[in-house]
């Protein structure tokens, strides 16, 4: 391969690794659903083993995915 062809895969190669990390950035960033916060909410309850608070939030989670 000649050193032009390298050197533009290079640069190409830089490229997609800065969109990656903006497209990861921007999902960082972007404000959560009430839907992924319930989620969330859900996955630290089950992590603290408050698990009536577990099952109100499935609950809830499972109506709101039922409404869509």
């Amino acid at each position: 391969m000649s050193n032009r062809g390298q050197s533009e895969l290079s640069e190409k190669s830089e490229e997609i690794a800065s969109l990656r990390e903006l497209g990861e950035e921007i999902r960082r960033k972007k404000p959560l659903t009430e839907l992924d916060r319930l989620k969330l909410e859900l996955e630290d309850a089950v992590k603290r083993e408050n698990f009536e608070k577990a099952a109100k939030l499935r609950d809830v989670i499972k109506k709101r995915g039922d409404e869509e």
